[in-house]
């Protein structure tokens, strides 16, 4: 069985809760204001900035 490390890092205000899928790499967002699932690009490559 694959282990895999999550690292935890300060989300930006307003934002809770997060889900990557690893598939296509993608960070979706949980928005409490809209109460589902956006992918929100800037987070996104954020994300894929730091994997570098």
């Amino acid at each position: 069985m694959e282990k895999t490390a999550i690292e935890f890092r300060k989300l930006p205000d307003g934002i809770k809760a997060f889900r990557l899928d690893r598939n296509n790499k993608t960070l979706y967002v949980i928005d409490p204001k809209q109460q589902e699932g956006n992918e929100i690009e800037n987070l996104n490559m954020q994300a894929k900035a730091l994997e570098e």
